[in-house]
C-alpha cells in the first residue's frame, strides 16, 4: 500500500503552503482502506499545528515528522497508536522499507530519526491527555550511530570549489555554510527581509529560537584570521548584497526546490567541477565551526555562533594535534 499523503492539517485550523493532498483528499483514502477517519489522524493534525503554531517548526520539519506517525497510523490499524507499549513501538521502528538495505528494516540513522519524531509526539500526547497510557515517550530509543565525528573540508578542497565560476545565489549557499555555519534547512528558510549589510536577524534556528547572527562579522573573522580561504571577501558580501537588492522583501532569499534537495544536488556538481571528493552540505558546518576554532575564537563563543545546545557538540571540533597544534606553534 502507499504512504499516506501528508502536509495538510483541518481547514479550521490553517493551512499549510506546501500542502498537495486536502483533507477531504485524506478522508477519502481513510474512508476506501480503514473505514473512516480515525481519532488518531486528528490528534496528528492537532499535533501538525502544535508544530507549526507553538512550536515554530519550519514547514520541512514538519514534512519530515507528519509522515512518520501517519506510517504509524496505518502500520497498526485498525488499533489506535495511543494503546501501543513499546515493544509494539520497536516493531514499527523495524518494519519493512521501501529501500533494501540494513537487512530491509532502514539505516541505523532512519531508525533513530523515527525514534525521536516517536517520542516528540507521544511526549506530546502525554502532556496534553491525548493518550489514556503513561509517557510512553521515555522508553523509545533508536539505534546507536557511531557517525558522530566532523568532517571538515581540506582547505585547497574548498579553495578549489570557491574559485568556481559560480552564479551569485550559489556563492551565497556555499558562503552561508561555509562562513556563517548554517544548516541547510536554515538557509533554505532565509527571507530577504532577515538580511541587512551586517547580520541576519530574526531568523529561525534549530530548536525554535528566533535569533539574530552577524554574518559580516563572521566573514571578518577569515579574512583577517584565515585569509588563504577568502582572499576576496568582498565576493561573498557583494553576492550576497546583489540578491537581497535583486529580490522583493518578503521573497525567499534562495528560490529553490527544498523538496529535490537541490543544495545536494548543486554541492555534487560543484566537487565534480573542482574534482575534488564529494562532500555533503553539513560538512559546510563543520568547516565553519573548525574553522572558527582555529581562528582562536574562545569555544563559548563559537558554540553560540553554531546553535549548539551543548557544549560537548562543539569540543568535538577540538583537536589536539596535527594541523591545530602545528599553526599553534608557529602562532606562539
Amino acid at each position: 500500500m502507499q504512504g499516506i499523503p501528508i502536509g495538510t492539517e483541518l481547514s479550521n485550523w490553517g493551512h499549510s503552503e506546501h500542502s498537495e493532498f486536502s483533507f477531504g483528499e485524506k478522508t477519502q483514502f481513510f474512508t476506501d482502506n480503514f473505514g473512516g477517519v480515525s481519532g488518531d489522524l486528528i490528534s496528528v493534525r492537532k499535533w501538525e499545528c502544535y508544530l507549526r503554531d507553538d512550536r515554530r517548526r519550519s514547514e520541512r520539519t514538519i514534512a519530515t515528522y507528519i509522515p512518520v506517525i501517519e506510517s504509524l497510523v496505518e502500520f497498526v490499524s485498525p488499533q489506535s497508536i495511543y494503546t501501543l507499549d513499546v515493544e509494539q513501538m520497536m516493531a514499527f521502528l523495524k518494519r519493512p522499507r521501501q529501500r533494501r538495505c540494513y537487512g530491509n528494516q532502514g539505516a541505523p540513522g532512519t531508525q533513530k530519526l523515527d525514534a525521536a519524531i516517536l517520542r516528540s509526539h507521544f511526549q506530546w500526547a502525554y502532556e496534553t491527555n491525548v493518550t489514556p497510557a503513561g509517557n510512553i515517550a521515555k522508553h523509545l530509543h533508536g539505534p546507536t550511530v557511531h557517525n558522530v565525528a566532523p568532517k571538515p573540508w581540506d582547505d585547497d578542497q574548498f579553495q578549489a570549489v570557491w574559485g568556481l565560476d559560480l552564479v551569485p545565489s550559489d556563492r551565497v549557499a556555499l558562503g552561508l555554510g561555509f562562513f556563517c555555519g548554517l544548516r541547510k534547512a536554515e538557509v533554505y528558510s532565509l527571507l530577504v527581509r532577515n538580511v541587512n549589510s551586517q547580520s541576519i536577524v530574526d531568523f529561525q534556528r534549530k530548536g525554535g529560537m528566533r535569533v539574530d547572527l552577524p554574518w559580516m562579522d563572521m566573514v571578518s573573522v577569515y579574512a583577517k584570521k584565515l585569509p588563504h580561504l577568502l582572499p576576496d571577501a568582498q565576493l561573498f558580501v557583494t553576492a550576497l548584497r546583489d540578491l537581497v537588492t535583486d529580490r522583493s522583501f518578503d521573497d525567499p532569499l534562495l528560490k529553490w526546490n527544498i523538496y529535490e534537495s537541490q543544495f545536494n544536488k548543486k554541492m555534487k556538481q560543484w566537487c565534480n567541477l573542482a574534482g575534488v571528493p564529494q562532500h555533503d552540505v553539513h560538512s559546510l558546518r563543520h568547516s565553519c565551526a573548525t574553522n572558527l576554532l582555529r581562528a582562536g575564537l574562545p569555544l563559548a563563543l563559537v558554540s553560540r555562533l553554531m546553535n549548539h545546545t551543548n557544549m560537548n557538540t562543539t569540543m568535538r571540533y577540538v583537536q589536539a594535534g596535527g594541523r591545530e597544534l602545528n599553526e599553534w606553534l608557529t602562532q606562539a
